[in-house]
């Protein structure tokens, strides 16, 4: 499979799913392995291969509302033991900052709790 297929399926998916549009708010990003450290890929054209990671950064838009919808995983559906542990610690630093999100909460002091969290 190639990156664009995981394109694709997610495309086709809210389309069915959700009547989303023809249009997605931005162009997809669909990296594995060393294309998911470029910032802003577009080519999506190269194979996934076991033991890599893919990220996915994409979009739908519907009525006039705009997503983002970033994952990253493991293509084998198998965190390697180092994948795993980098993966928790952004989760981690992820959901402490749901909890603590709050009407007027300073986005300065998310990133602040985020950062201690991963370091």
């Amino acid at each position: 499979m190639r990156e664009l297929q995981l394109e694709s399926f997610f495309n086709f998916h809210g389309q069915q799913e959700y009547f989303t549009g023809r249009v997605a708010p931005y162009i997809s990003i669909c990296g594995c392995g060393p294309t998911a450290a470029t910032l802003h890929y577009q080519d999506n054209d190269k194979t996934l291969i076991d033991g890599q990671m893919m990220l996915t950064d994409q979009g739908h838009s519907l009525h006039h509302y705009c997503s983002d919808v970033t994952i990253s995983f493991p293509v084998n559906g198998k965190f390697t033991e180092k994948q795993a542990e980098i993966y928790n610690i952004v989760y981690n630093a992820s959901q402490a900052v749901m909890h603590k999100l709050a009407p007027g909460i300073d986005w300065v002091d998310m990133h602040l709790l985020a950062e201690r969290i991963i370091l």
